[in-house]
C-alpha cells in the first residue's frame, strides 16, 4: 500500500520513499517553478479538493469560498458539456516496473472512451503532457489524456495530449532524477 505524507512524499508499506511524478519532473529540471506562488498553489489545492468532492457527489456549493467558485463552476461546465463520468478521483497510482507513483486527478468515460484528466487552475505547461503520460503508464488500460484548464471566469479549455512518445521523455526524466539523487545532486 502506498501512502502520501503531509510533505507530499510517497512511501511504500515498508516506509521507503518512492519518487512521485511531479517531483521527478521537478528534479529533472522540467518544471519551472518561478511562476508558482503560495497563493496560487493553495488555491489550486482547494479547487482540486472541491472538484474531487463534486466528482464524488459530495460538494456543498454554498460552502465554497467566492474565489474558488468560478474554477469549480468551470469543472462543472466541463462535466455537463461533455458528459464526462468519473470512475477514479484523486487516486494514487503506482508503476512497479519503473518504480514511481503519482496522484492522478480523475479518470472516467465519455461514452465508451476512457479519459485521464489533469485539472489545472492556470495555464497548462508543456511538462503536463509528460505528467499525464506517466499516470497513464500506471493504468491497466489505455486512456485518452487531457488537461482541463479551469479559469476564474467559470470557463474551461480542453487540451489533448496525443504524443505517444511522451512516456519515453518521462522515463528519461526519471533516469535523470534518479541519477542526480544517486550522485547527491539537486
Amino acid at each position: 500500500m502506498i501512502t502520501l505524507d503531509e510533505n507530499h512524499v510517497y512511501h511504500d508499506e515498508t516506509g521507503a520513499v518512492i519518487p512521485g511524478v511531479t517531483s521527478i519532473l521537478r528534479d529533472a529540471g522540467l518544471i519551472d517553478a518561478t511562476w508558482f506562488d503560495d497563493y496560487s498553489r493553495d488555491r489550486g489545492t482547494l479547487v482540486h479538493q472541491a472538484c474531487a468532492l463534486y466528482d464524488r457527489d459530495d460538494l456543498d456549493m454554498d460552502s465554497l469560498a467566492p474565489v474558488l467558485e468560478p474554477f469549480v463552476r468551470a469543472w462543472i461546465n466541463f462535466r455537463r458539456g461533455t458528459g464526462f463520468v468519473p470512475t477514479a478521483v484523486e487516486k494514487i497510482v503506482n508503476n512497479r516496473t519503473y518504480g514511481y507513483v503519482g496522484m492522478l486527478d480523475v479518470t472516467g468515460r465519455i461514452g465508451s472512451e476512457l479519459w485521464l484528466i489533469d485539472r489545472k487552475t492556470g495555464t497548462a505547461q508543456s511538462w503536463s503532457q509528460l505528467q499525464t503520460a506517466a499516470y497513464e503508464a500506471c493504468l491497466p488500460e489505455r486512456h485518452r489524456r487531457f488537461v482541463v484548464e479551469l479559469d476564474s471566469e467559470g470557463k474551461y479549455r480542453l487540451i489533448e495530449h496525443k504524443d505517444r512518445s511522451d512516456i519515453k521523455v518521462f522515463l528519461a526524466a526519471l533516469a535523470v532524477s534518479t541519477w542526480k539523487k544517486n550522485k547527491g545532486l539537486k
